[in-house]
């Protein structure tokens, strides 16, 4: 890539992590974020990080053990600057910066995608900045002009700032899971470019974020498979979340509840809130308007 365009690409990354972030700083400023998950957090943060991780997950405002109620290790990476800086705008600027970098990431695999289709049949080839444009040529391999690339997405930038599990994700409280978003988005990038070296370490990453998070990975290892034909891939992946999710949900988190039945346990249960959690998925699923209708692609990645 040219110095002017990756100037430009960085120039444009920055304003938007400024545009994204500031609204979310207000908004704590001006204390509209004074909900139950945040404060939960920022105590846990703070005491992991001057307490120690074993009394920083013991010590809670609700009297109960963290690692029983989520099981979400990456708060040992998230308490890391409470050692100089024991404040909640960490959380702010962690919960902005994980939306931008979702859309970030999003866009580079769109743009990878619109210019390289034929990477997901190509094992080995070059890597998208050792070839230049003028090598690569003014079009495609799906017939789009470099304007019309840059025309979708803009669009696709667009709605991503509008669409309402980002900006929901943006305006609630903190919550470790939104790390994992991404993370999703990094690890369909790396199954894309086959950078399979580079995916084994957003894996460990995303799973610790939450007990659910054996679901994004086994969604990813369909993208693999189906999208890539890939299903060595697929059951390294499943049997990856699958052994974590028993570790987290069989082992860690019952032994710290203590025996004890919890509010959570009881969404486990197959037949509990099966209407608000068809809903939960009918409103993803209508968010991504005909996406999943693109290609095979795009059904694995929305699986």
């Amino acid at each position: 890539m040219p110095g002017r365009g990756r100037r430009f690409l960085i120039a444009a990354a920055g304003l938007l992590w400024i545009a994204i972030t500031t609204p979310k700083l207000l908004q704590h400023a001006s204390a509209n974020t004074a909900d139950l998950d945040t404060g939960n957090y920022h105590h846990l943060a703070w005491a992991i990080a001057h307490l120690g991780p074993a009394d920083g997950f013991a010590s809670s405002v609700l009297t109960r053990h963290h690692l029983g109620e989520h099981c979400s290790p990456v708060m040992l990476l998230v308490a890391l600057p409470y050692l100089v800086w024991p404040s909640a705008y960490v959380l702010m600027l962690l919960q902005a910066t994980a939306v931008w970098a979702t859309i970030w990431m999003t866009l580079l695999f769109a743009h990878h995608t619109l210019r390289h289709p034929e990477r997901a049949q190509r094992v080995e080839g070059p890597r998208l900045e050792d070839v230049s444009d003028s090598e690569r040529g003014p079009s495609t391999a799906l017939g789009m002009t470099d304007g019309m690339r840059r025309i979708v997405l803009a669009v696709f930038l667009v709605m991503l700032l509008v669409w309402p599990p980002l900006t929901a994700t943006l305006a609630t409280q903190f919550q470790p899971v939104e790390l994992a978003a991404p993370l999703i988005a990094l690890s369909l990038l790396l199954v894309h470019t086959r950078r399979t070296r580079w995916l084994w370490l957003t894996i460990p990453l995303l799973l610790s974020t939450r007990e659910s998070a054996p679901l994004a990975v086994v969604g990813i290892g369909l993208y693999a498979g189906i999208g890539h034909r890939r299903w060595g891939l697929f059951g390294v992946l499943t049997t990856v979340a699958i052994a974590w999710l028993a570790i987290a949900m069989c082992v860690v988190m019952p032994y710290f509840r203590g025996g004890a039945e919890w509010g959570h346990t009881s969404y486990v249960d197959w037949s509990a809130a099966w209407d608000d959690k068809a809903i939960y998925l009918l409103v993803l699923l209508l968010g991504l308007g005909a996406f999943p209708f693109l290609g095979r692609r795009a059904l694995a990645a929305t699986i």
